[in-house]
């Protein structure tokens, strides 16, 4: 294979992920805390956070405190399973030593972060199933619908 066909392509954005550089429109970091320091994950304050964006929808019920309280939860699970893998690593030993494969944080995260897509999802958290905001005027009304 001739590698001089391949481009690389540099990017900053994992940088500036990592350190938080990343605002979005209100100049706010879109980063959260917990993805550079683990142990400042504050379960309660996340799903007050998710609360505040759930109602700034206008239709939020009593049924999406428990959708959170459940997103929530599998989040407190996503990130002590990080904690392990940024811990022990990727790959993990068995049998005293004696064989080595993939460590089960990375079941444990892959489990929670399909069930916390699907939470999120629910909650119209995702950019998929976030309201769409019209522009106003006749085509705005017609696209909003009746």
């Amino acid at each position: 294979m001739d590698m001089h066909n391949f481009n690389l392509v540099k990017s900053d954005l994992g940088n500036r992920l990592s350190a938080g550089s990343v605002a979005n429109t209100d100049g706010r970091s879109m980063v959260a805390g917990w993805l550079q320091n683990p142990d400042s994950w504050d379960r309660a304050e996340f799903a007050q956070e998710v609360a505040n964006t759930v109602s700034s929808y206008g239709d939020a019920g009593s049924i999406d405190g428990h959708i959170i309280a459940l997103l929530a939860t599998q989040m407190d699970i996503y990130v002590a399973a990080w904690r392990g893998i940024a811990s022990e690593g990727l790959i993990a030993d068995f049998n005293g030593g004696q064989t080595n494969g993939r460590s089960l944080y990375l079941a444990i995260t892959d489990g929670s972060l399909k069930k916390i897509l699907v939470l999120m999802s629910e909650l119209r958290l995702t950019p998929k199933e976030r309201p769409r905001r019209m522009a106003a005027g006749r085509i705005g009304d017609f696209l909003n619908g009746p």
